[in-house]
């Protein structure tokens, strides 16, 4: 696999901080995956063969393709490429205390996120806050 990435930041003000962040991974050879990536158990392919099903909440591994009645593997030796966009705003409160919020936009060549009903989608979206406080 490869990739690149890009991070913009920018001060609006002293407490106030804008953040970018653009990653694109070209993972689609020998099935997708990077170091760490947990691939979520066992799926048959679209001969009937046992394989690894993909990393449904991270989107790594192969495409899933639906046939009617059940979610398939469609290329157990090909994955998917994937992109993130990030956006995030950081506010400073205090010198030890800042509030953060961000939302993430994934976006795969293939059916490998894994939604709460239990179908493969090609987008993910995210949005969080937090509060990091530093002693």
């Amino acid at each position: 696999w490869y990739g690149a990435s890009g991070l913009f930041a920018y001060k609006f003000e002293p407490r106030l901080e804008g953040i970018a962040r653009f990653d694109y991974i070209n993972n689609s050879r020998n099935g997708g995956g990077l170091i760490g990536s947990t691939f979520g158990g066992t799926c048959k392919d679209l001969g009937g063969v046992d394989v690894n099903c993909p990393d449904g909440r991270n989107g790594f591994g192969s495409s899933m393709v639906f046939d009617g009645t059940t979610w398939l593997v469609e290329d157990p030796s090909r994955g998917t490429n994937r992109m993130a966009l990030s956006l995030g705003l950081n506010y400073s409160l205090m010198p030890s205390v800042n509030l953060k919020a961000e939302y993430r936009y994934d976006r795969s060549s293939g059916y490998v996120f894994k939604n709460a009903d239990g179908n493969y989608v090609r987008d993910n979206h995210i949005f969080g806050v937090s509060t990091v406080i530093s002693f």
